[in-house]
């Protein structure tokens, strides 16, 4: 917990995406403010902010959740949860979260103890008619809402699209898909070159579900989105796929439900996560341009 504080101190780290990306938020976040992660598989004595199965309601979990993550140890902690949502299947929704943890103590290059903060945000790209709409929901969030929420703009992006509209992008054809992916790319690279040039970009890729049949297509899109993001040249990529396809290869249950997962993936990919923004030299490198 001490070595994930004191590297991300005084940055601000924004997840944008689907639920899966909800909840390796709700877990990060719960493992900076209490030092560990959730139980690793629910069942605890309260309900697991990474099972929404758990929870009797929705507005139960969005008014919870900020307490659960406010009782922080050792530091001070607030999550703010602007968040409306109904049933499963409403448009008019919105999820904004953002949680700081100050307070805690931190060394200095001189060796001197002092205290820091870290802030980290969640904002939910939600479900759309086709999968293309996804870039034009990423464009509203990215460019146009981030400013007008953080005063800071933040110092690394984690990005997914969700898996909507599945079917229908499934049919076209590879350069078809490739397209779809570049267009989204190009949007946060927009937004890395007029906004905020030392916004570190990150995507995360499509994970495997429990749906077996769907394999195929999602690979496919997989394999797309990789490239894509990575001929744009301003991403880099977190491979939340082969880290989750590996974990199925062994047989492990992974998921509550047909897509989400148990709390204990969400640990191993923020593990990744951190090593991943961690790394001495992307430390050494976001700092020195701040």
């Amino acid at each position: 917990m001490q070595q994930a504080r004191q590297c991300l101190d005084s940055r601000h780290i924004v997840f944008l995406g689907d639920s899966l990306t909800r909840y390796q938020y709700l877990s990060l976040v719960y493992f900076l403010s209490k030092g560990h992660y959730m139980e690793r598989y629910g069942g605890g004595s309260s309900p697991s902010l990474c099972l929404e199965k758990e929870w009797d309601s929705w507005q139960h979990f969005y008014r919870e959740g900020p307490t659960i993550l406010s009782n922080a140890t050792d530091a001070e902690a607030h999550e703010g949860c602007d968040c409306v949502k109904s049933g499963w299947k409403q448009h008019k929704e919105r999820e904004f979260r953002d949680f700081t943890l100050y307070g805690y103590n931190k060394e200095t290059a001189d060796d001197i103890l002092d205290t820091g903060s870290i802030t980290v945000s969640y904002a939910q790209v939600f479900a759309t008619p086709t999968f293309e709409t996804a870039g034009q929901l990423f464009l509203e969030l990215y460019l146009e809402q981030l400013p007008l929420r953080y005063q800071k703009l933040p110092d690394s992006v984690v990005f997914n699209t969700g898996l909507w509209g599945l079917p229908a992008v499934a049919l076209l054809s590879p350069v078809q898909q490739l397209a779809i992916f570049l267009g989204i790319a190009k949007i946060g690279t927009q937004f890395h070159q007029k906004r905020n040039p030392h916004t570190r970009l990150i995507w995360k890729t499509i994970t495997v579900s429990a749906q077996n049949e769907a394999e195929p297509d999602m690979e496919n899109l997989n394999e797309a989105g990789s490239k894509a993001f990575a001929t744009d040249g301003n991403w880099d990529i977190m491979d939340a796929r082969i880290i989750t396809q590996a974990a199925k290869n062994q047989g492990l249950n992974l998921y509550w439900d047909q897509m989400h997962f148990l709390p204990f993936v969400y640990e191993e990919l923020n593990d990744v996560l951190l090593n991943m923004l961690c790394s001495p030299e992307n430390v050494f490198v976001e700092r020195s341009l701040s």
